[in-house]
Formats: structure tokens, sequence, C-alpha cells
């Protein structure tokens, strides 16, 4: 289960740090780009070493990533009342890829360690994990999509 987990955060690593590399539609937003694949080396670290525990059952563990995901849609939410009341628009390509994706694929890699490792994520490591995505990604829809 451990092993399912840690390549679970490498798939999810791999793609969300390469990205803006191999994505056309990204290459203006490359160097920014490569300053966030250090963010999001940190953030797989933080989720490798702190988010350990494990739920009894599957159900439980997909319900207790019930938490992240509600912070994770606040933070969309959140984020593009902010863009939009700033006179932003929802087809700016930073915008697109590093907010939204991040909170995006963020909520997948909880539900895949959730069903494949049944991982908890609603333990003080898996929600300052969810709290610190959260917040860098509204920041980054906001600072990306002005």
């Amino acid at each position: 289960m451990e092993t399912i987990r840690l390549g679970l955060i490498a798939i999810w690593l791999g793609f969300a740090g390469s990205s803006a590399f191999w994505v056309p539609m990204y290459n203006d937003a490359a160097g920014s780009g490569r300053l966030l694949v250090f963010i999001y080396i940190g953030l797989a670290l933080f989720t490798a070493l702190g988010v350990r525990e494990r739920a009894d059952d599957v159900g439980s563990a997909i319900a207790s990533t019930l938490p992240n995901l509600a912070l994770l849609v606040l933070a969309g939410l959140a984020g593009a009342l902010q863009h939009d009341g700033s006179a932003g628009s929802f087809d700016d390509t930073p915008y697109l890829y590093f907010g939204v994706a991040l909170l995006a694929s963020w909520g997948a890699l909880a539900l895949a360690t959730a069903i494949g490792a049944r991982t908890r994520w609603d333990r003080f490591g898996g929600l300052l994990v969810g709290v610190t995505v959260a917040g860098l990604g509204y920041v980054l829809m906001i600072f990306y999509g002005n």
C-alpha cells in the first residue's frame, strides 16, 4: 500500500511539474512554471512524509478526503470570484493552469491515494497539506489571472 501511495504522489509530481514544459500553450508561463516545480516538489515531499496514516477500509479513506476536497472547492470558488471581480477572464492561460489545474490535480491525487492506498486525509498532516494547496491554488489563480 505504501508503494502505491508513493507511486501516485510521484506520478502527480511528474505530471504537474513537467506540464509547464511540454504543453505548448503554457510556453508564455514556462518561466513561472519552472519556479513552481520547486513548490510542487515541496508539496510532494511534505505529502509523502506527513500523510502516512491509513484507513481501515476504502469507504473511510474516501470520506477522509471530504475536508480537503471542500477546501479545494472553496479556494477555487474564491479565486474565480476574485478573478472575475477584478475584470479577469477565464481564458487566461496561466490562470487556467496555475490555479485550476493545481486544485483539480490535487483533488484527483487525494481521491486516488484514498482509493488505491486507503490514505487518511483528515488527520493533522493531511489537513495541513490541504490548507497549503488550497491557499497556493487561490493565490496562483489571483496572481496569474490578473
